[in-house]
């Protein structure tokens, strides 16, 4: 699978897996998507993220956090400029 857009592919991931209300969500492994994940941690977005080597590029697991009542931690996830 290829993609073009690792930044876009992290955000949807994540987005979707909120709205499902997983607990978590792996995504593909970049140095970009990990300088997003530790912001969206500093700021309490989630709860955590962890680096799984699978002797490629590895996979990026990003535990999610919510809200007392179930609700996720942010409203919208966008992306503000294009690649």
């Amino acid at each position: 699978m290829s993609q073009q857009d690792l930044t876009s592919d992290m955000l949807t991931r994540i987005r979707n897996a909120a709205r499902n209300k997983q607990p978590r969500v792996d995504c593909l492994n970049s140095k970009l998507a990990g300088g997003i994940a530790k912001v969206l941690k500093e700021e309490g977005y989630i709860g955590a993220f962890h680096v799984i080597e699978d002797g490629r590029q590895g996979m990026l697991r990003v535990e999610l956090r919510y809200g007392p009542r179930g609700e996720p931690t942010f409203t919208e996830l966008k992306r503000k400029s294009k690649p």
